[in-house]
């Protein structure tokens, strides 16, 4: 863990106890029409394979009762995320509106962070999106990591919503709370009340909605 994600932790276990684990977030968990929402989201981040096998990593941190915390640091925020909160259960997740600012304000610094080596690229990646630009060019191609990522995020999203087992909240470093900013909250720059923090996590919580 870096320096934020345990500042954030030690905030989240005072707030809401042990940690515990729960299974990675799956394609499968998902109805079928998700599932074919989420596929041509693939296809228009730049896709290539006919069969793409997507497995989104652990959860960041989880709790009982299947509550679920996501921190999203410099390299979730980007044109490749935006694009992902035009799926249509976007409206139904509670940072939707203030994630898409982010990804307009903090593609700089993505790109600052994740112009390198496997932030940029990788075997896996460039076989699930072709071979992207050369580092730190966004043109046709682009970062096929950073597609990836913004793949895993939308596939986390959307089980968040349409499971019925799990409630998600996510973080940015973006984000305010009561005049600070969670980075330089998490940087102990700053102080806020652990009661506007629980106040804001649960603000942004997913809520289950049925498909009909």
């Amino acid at each position: 863990m870096g320096a934020r994600e345990v500042a954030f932790s030690a905030i989240l276990q005072r707030l809401y106890g042990a940690p515990t684990k729960v299974p990675r977030a799956r394609l499968a968990d998902l109805p079928p029409s998700a599932q074919r929402e989420i596929l041509r989201a693939y296809r228009s981040l730049g896709g290539v394979l006919d069969i793409p096998v997507l497995a989104p990593g652990n959860w960041d941190f989880a709790f009982a009762g299947g509550l679920l915390f996501e921190l999203d640091e410099d390299l979730h925020f980007n044109r490749y995320r935006a694009s992902t909160f035009n799926l249509p259960w976007s409206e139904a997740l509670p940072w939707s509106s203030d994630y898409r600012r982010h990804c307009l304000v903090g593609e700089e610094m993505c790109m600052k962070s994740g112009r390198f080596g496997a932030r940029w690229t990788s075997a896996a990646t460039s076989r699930m999106f072709g071979a992207g630009d050369p580092p730190g060019v966004l043109t046709s191609r682009g970062s096929p990591r950073w597609k990836q990522r913004a793949l895993y995020d939308a596939i986390k999203d959307a089980v968040s919503v349409h499971s019925g087992q799990h409630r998600l909240a996510r973080i940015s470093i973006h984000d305010v709370i009561s005049g600070v900013s969670v980075n330089d909250l998490l940087h102990g720059k700053r102080k806020v009340s652990e009661s506007a923090v629980h106040e804001f996590l649960a603000a942004r919580t997913t809520i289950f909605r049925p498909v009909r």
